[in-house]
């Protein structure tokens, strides 16, 4: 009989347990050759590497599904959905394809009608750009407006489209053809190209005018910026380190040099700068002209994430959790003592939780030198007082944690358990309250703070999300989705919401709920189909199979070149 031991984790039984693993179905196998080893395969894969169906190396023939390389996967071809691991048509799904006789005449799509006849909107219609939406999503009822006002950027470095608003573009009909009228009045000027009309844009705004002024801003810290036909360039960017007035939040902190500048250190919370020839002199306290002339310069951590401590002799964050009894936090001095810095007592350390008796809606409190008991965080929603140390009611939204100050480094506030362990007793703590005010530190889940706001943050589809400037204010907004079945990413974002469109387009719009009732009365709009009622205003590319239906503004697929018909299913009741 053959006994095998399995080590797994932590193998070496040491204090720092870096790596927990549970085990589920496991199995050993006794292979002369390894190679003859058989995995199964998910359904959609003929050949593969691994079990799951992003493992495929080949796809079966005749199954309708496509091999996409990069993703290792087997996808089902437009015109047929992925059912139960099969690629489905219509009729497998017993569905009737009828053909239907047009009672009118339908216009293209990227036509207007007049009097049954079809004239080209004045749009550009590109793999990058469409231009005139009025004109192209209202096809009958364009000639009594005659205006452009909206168009679509379709970055192809998978960005998500851009919509832009600009000045009315208005056009005059006369009679057989499209005049580009700026004025609009009866002195016609000669016209212009249409498409070279349609795509006239404001200039930038510059720092002293609003997007009242007739101009658009540049993104977030860009100083000057361009429109080109396919997205917008940033030619003079601000360096990410000048801070001025701004608060800095961490984990950036301010270095000696008063710059907001990225912690370093891996696994810290809170870092700071102090001098290797006197560490009591340090970024923690009030920030003094320090002669910085042939110093080094270190840098610290004054609180490392749960489950490390820091050790100031390698600087580093240690996977270490105190070793003395009922100590919660703690770090390990020069000479490797370990001082604690929060515990559950105040005879263990200055730092405790649980002060809700000592405290009103208090769970972390602190012993001060004058042996005073403030509190540093109080309950999720409540506000602590630099200057009294209680809590009451945050006035910011959406808020979980918000401190009363107008600390340039509000975060610092936090980490006074360590900061009076570490510096000497008489040192002042940089904390100007001259100008008391309500500073967010921490948001409630899906919010963010922007400018001691708690904003709305991208959903969980955005893979890049970023902050964009409108008007005077700032908001987040989705720059690139996740991608969706067919492994393309997904162009639409909408209220930091990455938007899916139908299978067989790129680019889509909310369609309003009157137009939704009017094409279909009947329709029970949930959370799952709300997918299907989007308008579509570009079709997925590279297949010419698809088409826009330009009244319905639905893509649909075409059999054999034939896109007038209608799938219907037959019961008995």
């Amino acid at each position: 009989m053959v006994q095998l031991k399995l080590l797994y984790g932590n193998i070496f039984q040491s204090k720092s347990d870096y790596l927990d693993i549970q085990l589920a179905g496991f199995q050993i196998f006794n292979c002369p050759d390894f190679n003859n080893l058989q995995i199964s395969c998910h359904p959609t894969c003929k050949e593969c590497d691994g079990p799951t169906k992003d493992d495929c190396l080949s796809c079966y023939e005749f199954s309708n599904r496509r091999y996409i390389s990069e993703f290792k996967v087997c996808i089902c071809e437009y015109g047929t959905i992925d059912q139960n691991n099969e690629c489905v048509n219509y009729q497998t799904l017993q569905l009737n394809k009828i053909e239907v006789q047009q009672l009118e005449k339908q216009c293209q799509y990227g036509f207007f009608e007049i009097d049954d006849d079809c004239y080209q909107c004045p749009s550009r219609i590109t793999i990058d750009m469409i231009t005139c939406l009025e004109c192209i999503l209202n096809p009958k009822s364009w000639i009594n407006t005659l205006f452009c006002q909206t168009s679509y950027l379709v970055h192809q470095n998978g960005s998500v489209a851009k919509n832009f608003s600009y000045e009315n573009l208005q056009y005059i009909f006369t009679g057989d053809e499209l005049k580009y009228c700026p004025n609009c009045d009866l002195n016609l000027k000669a016209p212009y190209d249409l498409i070279e009309a349609s795509l006239i844009f404001k200039n930038f705004c510059t720092a002293s005018q609003s997007i009242n002024d007739g101009c658009y801003f540049c993104q977030d810290e860009c100083e000057r910026c361009a429109i080109l036909p396919t997205n917008e360039l940033c030619l003079d960017r601000t360096p990410n380190v000048s801070f001025g007035n701004k608060t800095c939040y961490a984990p950036n902190y301010l270095n000696f040099y008063k710059k907001c500048v990225s912690c370093e250190l891996e696994n810290c919370l809170y870092c700071f700068d102090y001098l290797a020839s006197d560490p009591t002199k340090s970024t923690l306290e009030s920030l003094e002209n320090f002669s910085l002339n042939d110093e080094e310069i270190k840098i610290g951590c004054a609180q490392c994430i749960e489950g490390y401590i820091f050790e100031f002799k390698t600087s580093t964050c240690i996977n270490q959790k105190p070793i003395q009894q009922n100590c919660l936090r703690s770090y390990i001095n020069f000479d490797d003592r370990e001082i604690c810095t929060l515990s559950n007592d105040f005879s263990i350390s200055l730092e405790k939780i649980n002060c809700q008796d000592l405290i009103l809606h208090c769970k972390q409190c602190i012993k001060t030198i004058q042996t005073t008991v403030k509190c540093l965080i109080c309950e999720d929603g409540y506000i602590v007082s630099s200057i009294t140390g209680v809590c009451s009611i945050c006035p910011i939204v959406n808020s979980k944690q918000c401190q009363e100050d107008n600390l340039l480094e509000p975060g610092k506030w936090k980490f006074q358990g360590f900061i009076i362990q570490f510096l000497p007793p008489k040192t002042r703590i940089n904390y100007d309250l001259s100008r008391s005010s309500s500073i967010v530190i921490e948001c409630l889940q899906g919010y963010r703070i922007l400018e001691n706001e708690c904003q709305q943050y991208c959903d969980e589809f955005c893979s890049v999300c970023e902050t964009e400037k409108i008007t005077h204010s700032s908001t987040f907004y989705c720059s690139q989705c996740k991608r969706n079945y067919y492994k393309e990413l997904i162009r639409v974002q909408a209220d930091r919401q990455c938007i899916e469109c139908p299978s067989l387009c790129q680019v889509c719009q909310k369609r309003p709920t009157d137009e939704i009732n009017q094409i279909n009365p009947y329709y029970i709009q949930d959370a799952e189909n709300s997918i299907y009622t989007q308008r579509c205003i570009q079709k997925v590319p590279f297949d010419k199979n698809i088409h826009i239906d330009p009244m319905l503004a639905i893509a649909q697929y075409c059999y054999q070149d034939n896109c007038n018909y209608k799938l219907e299913f037959s019961y008995v009741l």
